[in-house]
């Protein structure tokens, strides 16, 4: 499966905001205006996001079991005096799960997430810009539960996210094109790809490409390229493959420190080249991986 190489983007919802994915953790305040939010969602409860800091604070280097305990903990307090279906029990759900999630506590983090969800529904309702986070952000972390298995879990959470998100943000948003290009590459997975899931896979990543195309190194470019490039490879177009990740590639060799060209970029790359009988050019490419992965980070991609 094709991932991002930034960190897994937990989009801060419900109050406040992970990438994409990926990734990057942003405030989106305040709620979009055709969803006007009440008022005390304008900014998150105050001193919530300091109690469970200080919690993260002492608990550095302690176990995940033991550390989501305490997370747990303290998230409960607040619940107990604030109540539990509060905007404070919301937003100590959300620091907490992001909290395990960062450094990959994914099992520890889902119950939280779960909570999380289950509070964005009920105090936002189900269309809301927050309730597509917390949909999106669940998604990464049954995704990342799966290991190299493919999740049914995720594919259904990632399509929740994207139908709220066209409804609620349009077809041009950059967050709902952002969960097309997550849902994009959750299809090319081994498991999963059929002609009819590529089809479908071809179509979201064309759209999401036209609504991410700004000037590179911007990420969010770079990340359309790299899925749209992969699916094509995939549905056997290598020359349409070569020319989606041309870009991406020319961009990486004209700044050598940049961290935004992943890995997976230059193997689809690579993979298409091959394809075009272009093995010389290949071969050059190959042997530059070890330094670009050393300085972009290994992702994994589909076979």
């Amino acid at each position: 499966m094709f991932v991002r190489t930034s960190p897994v983007r937990l989009s801060l919802a419900c109050l406040a905001l992970i990438a994409c994915g990926c990734v990057e953790l942003s405030r989106l305040w305040p709620a979009p205006e055709a969803l006007p939010a009440p008022a005390e969602l304008a900014s998150p409860v105050p001193g919530i996001e300091k109690r469970i800091e200080r919690v993260v604070n002492r608990g550095l280097g302690v176990p995940a079991e033991e550390f989501a305990a305490r997370l747990r903990a303290e998230v409960d307090a607040i619940a107990r005096e604030r109540g539990s279906l509060s905007l404070a029990r919301a937003e100590a759900v959300l620091h907490a799960g992001i909290a395990l999630a960062e450094p990959g506590s994914f099992a520890e983090a889902k119950p939280f997430l779960v909570k999380r969800l289950e509070l964005c529904e009920r105090l936002l309702g189900e269309l809301h810009r927050e309730t597509a986070f917390a949909l999106a952000d669940l998604g990464v972390v049954e995704d990342e539960l799966a290991g190299d298995a493919f999740s049914v879990e995720a594919e259904s959470l990632f399509r929740r996210s994207l139908a709220v998100r066209s409804q609620v943000l349009g077809e041009a948003h950059d967050e709902t094109a952002g969960s097309k290009l997550r849902l994009a590459a959750l299809l090319t997975h081994a498991e999963r790809r059929d002609a009819k899931a590529l089809a479908e896979a071809g179509v979201l990543a064309d759209e999401a490409s036209a609504v991410f195309a700004k000037p590179l190194p911007d990420p969010d470019t770079i990340w359309a390229r790299e899925v749209a490039g992969h699916v094509a490879l995939l549905a056997g177009d290598p020359a349409h493959a070569l020319e989606i990740l041309e870009p991406v590639i020319a961009f990486s060799r004209s700044d050598f420190f940049s961290q935004v060209v992943t890995l997976d970029a230059h193997r689809s790359y690579v993979r298409a080249l091959r394809a075009l009988g272009r093995d010389a050019d290949a071969l050059e490419i190959e042997r530059q991986l070890p330094s670009i992965a050393e300085r972009s980070g290994a992702s994994e991609l589909g076979d």
